[in-house]
């Protein structure tokens, strides 16, 4: 068993002078170079990668890193190295490509293709070290991945995840999740957090641990929920004053304002917001009595009788004489009279 980029039927710069093929094999390679574009994409990075390691063997030496101050960092992968896999059947082989391993030798998220990464930044001279061999880690980013949950299949976003296209699987990196307080269960094959006791079923397969192997979730459903949880760049920190999120979450009180930081992802200087008093809106909706402030000194009064009159039109029931309206008027500059005796307010016109 070899990897691709050591294949002589597929990397014909490879094959010694006195090659010869099997016609046999040379036939069931294309075959299934037919039926799976998976594979064939694979191939084609395979091809890459040889053709970029000949590039580099015909290149002159370049001086020592130790001598040029370049630090050439590696991700460590020891329980999923080259080989470590027992493939019987090639379409076994096909699903591990699609699949998500749980690793407990790995230090980093490994991921072998780019359908649901999203790159956050690339890097340049690190390599992840398989067994006695190393591929180079071409960027690191985030991946949304379907789980096994404790009643349906649901979603987890995996950060600093390395974007290894050469790479057999893709790998979950016990030492990652167990740093955010995610713990392996091996006697029941689960995931579990001080929160969830089953945060994650796990299938045992082959002598490894699967979070989910090849197409047991349908890929569509992968990609609409990847997508749909994060489709671009993280959004930066929403900034607005206390008053503006007083305002657009309607009015809530300063002890919900202050829940609001750790409520919600992305709301930065808040602490809490006005008080009752402090906001008009407030004041006014949560009074239990208004007392009016109007002033009367911008009102004009009549100077002389008659030159403003107040009247109201009252509907009463039909009287005898047939009337059925009373229209009570009242000069605009009549003051109360001040002798107590009893005299008609109105007068009848």
């Amino acid at each position: 068993m070899h990897r691709f980029s050591a294949c002589l039927y597929l990397h014909p710069s490879l094959r010694p002078s006195d090659w010869k093929a099997n016609q046999q094999i040379h036939d069931s390679i294309n075959k299934k170079l037919a039926d799976s574009w998976r594979l064939r994409k694979s191939v084609e990075n395979s091809a890459k990668y040889v053709k970029k390691s000949e590039s580099a063997q015909n290149t002159p030496e370049k001086p020592s890193t130790a001598n040029t101050g370049i630090e050439i960092k590696k991700a460590f992968v020891t329980s999923t190295a080259a080989g470590a896999f027992s493939v019987q059947h090639h379409d076994h082989f096909d699903r591990l490509r699609d699949s998500w391993i749980y690793d407990t030798g790995s230090d980093v998220h490994v991921t072998n293709t780019r359908m649901g990464f999203i790159e956050t930044r690339k890097v340049q001279n690190e390599w992840l070290a398989a067994g006695s061999q190393k591929v180079e880690i071409e960027a690191y980013g985030e991946v949304v991945i379907p789980i096994s949950g404790p009643k349906k299949t649901e979603f987890i976003k995996l950060t600093n995840v390395a974007y290894v296209p050469d790479f057999l699987t893709n790998l979950v990196s016990n030492k990652l999740l167990k740093a955010r307080g995610v713990y392996l269960n091996t006697r029941d094959n689960a995931l579990f957090s001080d929160d969830e006791p089953v945060f994650a079923r796990l299938r045992e397969l082959d002598g490894h641990l699967f979070v989910n192997f090849g197409h047991d979730t349908p890929m569509e459903l992968f990609q609409s929920s990847a997508f749909a949880v994060t489709s671009a760049a993280p959004r930066k920190p929403i900034t607005a004053t206390e008053n503006r999120w007083h305002q657009a979450l309607g009015h809530p009180g300063p002890d919900v304002m202050e829940h609001l930081v750790k409520a919600v992802d992305g709301v930065k200087g808040v602490e809490h917001g006005p008080t009752t008093i402090e906001c008009q809106t407030c004041a006014l909706s949560k009074a239990h009595a208004i007392v009016s402030r109007r002033s009367n000194q911008n009102e004009i009064h009549a100077i002389n009788p008659f030159d403003g009159i107040c009247f109201d039109f009252i509907q009463m029931d039909r009287a005898y004489t047939l009337h059925k309206y009373q229209t009570p008027m009242k000069p605009d500059n009549m003051a109360p009279r001040e002798n107590t005796q009893a005299q008609p307010d109105f007068v009848n016109l």
